[in-house]
Parts: structure tokens; C-alpha cells; sequence
């Protein structure tokens, strides 16, 4: 049984809310966050002043079986942290969590090589699909 958008919308609100109710979080990873809590909370960039911290995502109504971001994400990154992935999470507090807060990851659109001092990294767009 094929599933129709209205239910792939359905079930992507539901799950990601929208606006500041999404209740996910946005992270950044040095390396491959696969699909497993214990992966990605080893490797979940950190650090820096001001500190690096997940984002909570604001995402807009789900359309065509599609969820994307409703507004950008800005992070604080530390000098010499790099990062080529992000992953969502249900968890607004890094290296916690379960199996049940990790919501799958992937690659960024372009990997970020090793900051040279204090910065920060901005997600335009981003997102999810049935």
C-alpha cells in the first residue's frame, strides 16, 4: 500500500510539530552519526565561548510528503572544531539521551574544515521526507 501525502504530512507534523513546538533539536558532528545514540553523542562537536549547543528547529507545515525548516540555525563553533554532519535529535542536551531521542542524521550540504577561531555556522535549509 502506497502511503498518500496527506498521510506523510500527517505523520511528519505529528512527529515534528511546527514552528517553536517542534520539540528536535539540531546537532553538528565531526563524523558520521549513523543511526545509533552512542555514535553520535561520541561524536557531537563541543566547546567554545560562546559555547556550542543544540538548536531547537523550527520547521513549517508539511507539504508533498516533505517538512523543511521554517527558519535558519546558528551555531557557536569553537576554533579548530570541524564538521561534516548533523543529525536530529529529541534531546536539547548533548551527550544525553536514549536511542528514542535519536531521530537519524546525515551529511551537510558542504563539509566545514577546522575553524580558525571562535565563529559560527548557519543552516538555511534543511529537510525531512517520507
Amino acid at each position: 500500500m502506497a502511503m498518500t501525502n496527506d498521510a506523510k504530512n500527517y505523520m511528519l507534523d505529528q512527529r515534528f510539530g511546527t514552528g517553536a513546538s517542534s520539540g528536535s533539536y539540531l546537532c553538528l558532528h565531526s563524523a558520521d552519526p549513523t543511526t545509533t545514540v552512542a555514535t553520535a553523542n561520541g561524536n557531537e562537536i563541543a566547546g567554545g565561548s560562546p559555547a556550542y549547543a543544540r538548536k531547537q528547529i523550527n520547521f513549517a507545515a508539511a507539504a508533498t510528503g516533505s517538512k523543511a525548516l521554517a527558519a535558519s540555525v546558528v551555531f557557536d563553533i569553537q576554533a579548530g572544531d570541524s564538521f561534516g554532519w548533523y543529525s536530529i535529535s529529541k534531546t536539547g542536551t548533548a551527550g544525553a539521551g536514549t536511542q528514542a531521542d535519536f531521530c537519524g542524521g546525515n551529511t551537510l550540504a558542504a563539509a566545514e574544515g577546522a575553524y580558525g577561531s571562535q565563529g559560527t555556522y548557519t543552516i538555511t535549509a534543511l529537510s525531512i521526507s517520507i
